[in-house]
This record gives C-alpha cells, structure tokens and sequence, in this order.
C-alpha cells in the first residue's frame, strides 16, 4: 500500500489545482493510496505509525524539506520506501534525489528504484540524514574513543556530515566528501571569508576527516551548552554522541541523483 502524507500548508486552497494534478497522476500510474493529512491533532509519529501499521510498505511525503527531513526521523526505525512529492521548486532534497519537478517526481515513485543509505543519530534518539552543524569552535571532538579535534581560533563553523551539507550538498557529495553509503561520517571545517560575512571550507578531499562515532563536548571550562543544527533545525545540545545508526533507510531515488 501507497501512503501520502500531506503536510498542512499542502492543505492550503493554494495548491488545490496542484494537488488535483498530482492525484491524477498517480492514478495514471497506478500508485494511488490513502492520503493522511497532518493538522494540530494529528502528528507526523502518530501518521506514519498508523500507515505502517495498516501495511504501507511506501511513504510518500509531500511538502517541503523541512517536512522530508521531520518524517524522516520518524520513519528511520521502519521498514519501508520512502519517497518525496516536493512542492517547493527550490527544494534541496529533491535537487539531490534525482527530482526536477513533480511530474518527474510522481514518475520516480512508479518506477520505485531504492537505495539504501546511512542515517546518522544523536545520542540513539534524534536521526538526521545530511549534517550536523556547529556555529564556532568552542568545541571538543573526540573521534571513535582514538582523538580529539581542537578546532583553532579562527574556525567559524563545523559540519558533520553524512549525505553532504544541505546547503552545499552538491559540492560535497559531487567531491565524494560525504558519501551516504561509505559508513563514515566527515569531519568539515569552514571559517569566514575576508569580508567576515560567508563561510568557506578550508577542507577537500586530501583532508576531510571520516568517523564513525564521534562526541562532543564543550572546550575549556565554559557550562554553555553548544547548540547543534540537524539538518537545519536546532534540536540538540552538547555533550553529545554523533554517529550513524545501525540500519539504513530505503529512500526512493531519480536517475539524476547526486550519490
């Protein structure tokens, strides 16, 4: 069974001439299923639960990358095809799935080839799929219990990345710097540009650091806790364990991907 999970603003009278577009499509290709839509009573967890629960073997969410990523960290610990309607044009996953658009999206989900990738996970509870970042360098990070990073002064951000950084996931996936599918973690380092304003990666092939498991704490003897940004969301602090989790996900892919 085919399970499509509209977000609420995919609600909106907006995308009604949209949705009705897609549908057709779908039933033009036989992958038609339930839809479930979020709204204040009905979470993402809950939704995706329920479907695999009921024998939904693909998952379509449809929305934007702030939805894919959300369902994701759901949907790590399931056994099932994920796939992605993206509304947004500007949409980085779908940039790196192999998605232009969503006629090409819809045909994508039909032709349903998967490939099983790395997930990372923070402290075994919060999954993430492209990175972890960390504004400054007020960090500690030890690398598979064998060393420690201390970032210099003038590092400005750091990236752990698993399947590239979402805002420059090209350049680092098409450099083989993170890889989703070499059971590594990377270790980047970037600091501002000579105008202070755009940070630069002073690391390349040569020099990226692959992990398996790292933990961060803070450096010196400040009690701040560092925020950590999971795939574009502060949602951890610091001390933390980052690694990949045990098992892969299944994610349905275009030809056009970038890994």
């Amino acid at each position: 069974m085919y399970f499509y999970l509209y977000d609420t603003f995919v609600q909106e009278q907006k995308h009604e001439v949209e949705l009705i577009s897609i549908e057709h499509k779908l039933i033009d290709f036989g992958i038609n299923g339930k839809i479930g839509k979020l709204s204040v009573l009905k979470n993402i967890e809950q939704m995706t639960k329920t479907a695999v629960l009921e024998g939904a073997h693909t998952i379509v969410i449809v929305g934007n990358d702030k939805t894919f990523s959300r369902a994701l960290k759901t949907l790590a610990n399931e056994d099932v095809a994920i796939g992605y309607l993206p509304l947004d044009p500007k949409s980085r996953y779908a940039q790196i799935l192999g998605i232009n658009d969503l006629s090409t999206a819809v045909e994508i989900i039909s032709k349903r080839v998967i490939k099983k990738i790395d997930i990372g996970w923070i402290n075994n509870t919060i999954y993430f799929l492209t990175s972890v970042e960390i504004l400054g360098n007020d960090v500690v990070i030890e690398c598979d219990k064998k060393f420690k990073i201390i970032p210099e002064k003038d590092i400005s951000k750091i990236s752990i990345c698993n399947f590239g950084n979402i805002l420059e996931g090209k350049e680092l996936l098409k450099n083989n710097l993170c890889d989703p599918n070499d059971g590594n973690l990377q270790i980047n380092f970037y600091k501002k540009n000579s105008k202070g304003v755009m940070f630069k990666k002073i690391t390349n092939k040569d020099t990226a650091l692959p992990a398996k498991k790292l933990f961060l704490t803070n450096k010196g003897e400040t009690d701040n806790q560092i925020s950590l940004e999971v795939d574009g969301e502060i949602v951890a602090k610091t001390p933390a364990t980052v690694e990949l989790a045990h098992k892969k996900i299944n994610l349905i892919v275009g030809r056009e991907r970038m890994f």
